[in-house]
């Protein structure tokens, strides 16, 4: 079979009611009853494109009918010449520690990476960033990752979090929270203009540790509350430092002694009641990141 999006020759997997695919330049994405037709190129480059961002991000999107997301994936403008040359650079380097990375111009996925139709256009794009002195050109199609390419790369890895609009909240999942969380941290969040994302409300079929951290990495700062003092609560605000990605600190007041001493140096929102911790929380996102576009 080929690609329903691309065309590339694939072999799916699924069932009657599903097909899984693992496209050489799309990447990985279900479709629920196939309804990919009259497809012109340019929507193709955007379908290919959105689904490449999105398994950067270690997820793996899925078609419905009947759901709007194919409808807003073609409203999408199709990417700039620097951006797509940046999208290169993107997948090049996504999760790559190593220096020496080579980028082979005629492999699939920089077409979808780059929202080009074919590897004609990748190559144009790749000596494009020759120029900006981001590659090294070594043969028609083979190009080399300069140090300037890789500091580019953390630049656009950085803005790519700061111009994210959501918020990972780490908390203990205890039935009791559920009003904590959907009429203080949630509701604070989505007043603020952004959105909250728990990860035991994902829908997902990976490793969880892998989630947290693929969403954690995905967004623009996380809310920790330590109630109950979670374990896993304590790594994920630990992580985020790490990343520079700026974190929330909220505990109930009654919790507030057993908070680790580690953490007691930060200003840590203090709470009793849930409409007291909404308001607390929502003055304190706006006043450090201001209003978000959710």
């Amino acid at each position: 079979m080929n690609c329903p999006i691309c065309q590339s020759a694939i072999t799916p997997t699924g069932d009657t009611f599903s097909q899984k695919y693992d496209c050489p330049c799309c990447g990985h994405f279900t479709v629920f009853s196939p309804y990919f037709h009259h497809l012109t190129d340019d929507d193709r480059r955007k379908i290919s494109g959105w689904i490449k961002k999105e398994n950067q991000q270690q997820r793996h999107p899925d078609f419905k009918r009947g759901d709007t997301q194919l409808e807003n994936i073609l409203k999408l403008p199709i990417p700039g010449l620097r951006q797509r040359a940046d999208e290169i650079l993107l997948e090049a380097l996504n999760d790559v520690t190593a220096l020496d990375v080579k980028i082979d111009a005629i492999d699939k996925r920089y077409i979808a990476a780059s929202y080009s139709l074919d590897n004609r256009e990748v190559r144009r794009l790749c000596d494009f960033l020759v120029k900006q002195g981001l590659l090294e050109k070594e043969s028609e199609q083979h190009y080399t990752v300069s140090d300037a390419g890789h500091i580019r790369y953390d630049e656009l890895k950085k803005s790519n979090i700061q111009l994210s609009n959501k918020a990972f909240v780490a908390m203990w999942f205890d039935t009791n929270m559920n009003d904590i969380f959907e009429n203080g941290l949630a509701a604070a969040i989505e007043q603020a203009g952004y959105e909250p994302i728990r990860i035991d409300r994902v829908d997902h079929i990976d490793k969880i540790d892998d989630q947290i951290i693929t969403h954690i990495q995905a967004s623009k700062f996380i809310v920790a509350d330590f109630t109950g003092h979670r374990g896993g609560v304590y790594f994920e605000a630990g992580y985020a430092l790490g990343r520079d990605i700026p974190v929330f600190w909220t505990c109930r007041k009654n919790h507030l002694d057993d908070l680790h001493f580690d953490i007691r140096q930060y200003n840590c929102i203090m709470w009793e009641e849930v409409e007291e911790l909404k308001e607390k929380l929502y003055y304190r996102i706006k006043a450090v990141l201001g209003h978000g576009q959710n």
